[in-house]
């Protein structure tokens, strides 16, 4: 079993989805990761992002799978951190043309999951992980990603992303492990 449940579109981010289906551009702008948790009972279609923010990419990446799936990626680092942190949920931004950045969908920790946590610098100096999103039904032609990096398979011939050169440890763990990834119904 995963460490995360299945991903939550937010109420706003259906807003977004319905008008990129309609030909609207959607503008991922952000990735969060944070290690706190809502309330039970709480509509997570209402949340407006982590409740407890300690790591946060303005990098996306956006790797094309088919016409109406695309991944959105986010790379973390532990330069920041000065002790062993879970991750226990995620949040994928975007900017929404009215009200700025908003909360596009959310992933909490599943709680009979194996919990998933980033070393401290000191523990692991140059650790990162990529965090992926799959995200459906969406008109993919139609995103944008602020910063954004993308990687379409036709071009580079495979089928995986282009992997940044190992040059620690943590950079060979990093593309080992490569692999969280929640998915949308």
């Amino acid at each position: 079993m995963g460490p995360f449940k299945e991903a939550v579109i937010t109420r706003i981010g259906d807003v977004l989805r319905n008008d990129n289906l309609a030909g609207e551009i959607i503008n991922f702008n952000r990735m969060a990761v944070g290690n706190g948790e809502y309330p039970e009972g709480t509509d997570l279609r209402e949340i407006t992002g982590v409740q407890n923010e300690f790591l946060s990419t303005t990098m996306p990446i956006r790797r094309k799978v088919d016409e109406f799936t695309t991944y959105i990626a986010g790379v973390f680092d532990n330069k920041t951190l000065e002790e062993r942190t879970p991750v226990t949920e995620v949040a994928l931004h975007a900017i929404h043309p009215e009200l700025g950045e908003v909360c596009f969908a959310y992933i909490e920790r599943d709680p009979e999951g194996e919990l998933f946590s980033i070393p401290s610098h000191e523990q692991f100096p140059g650790y990162s992980v990529e965090m992926r999103i799959e995200v459906k039904s969406i008109n993919v032609d139609s995103i944008d990603i602020t910063q954004r990096l993308e990687l379409d398979p036709d071009e580079i011939g495979i089928n995986i992303p282009q992997l940044p050169q190992a040059e620690t440890l943590g950079d060979i763990i990093n593309i080992i492990l490569n692999a969280i990834t929640p998915k949308f119904k």
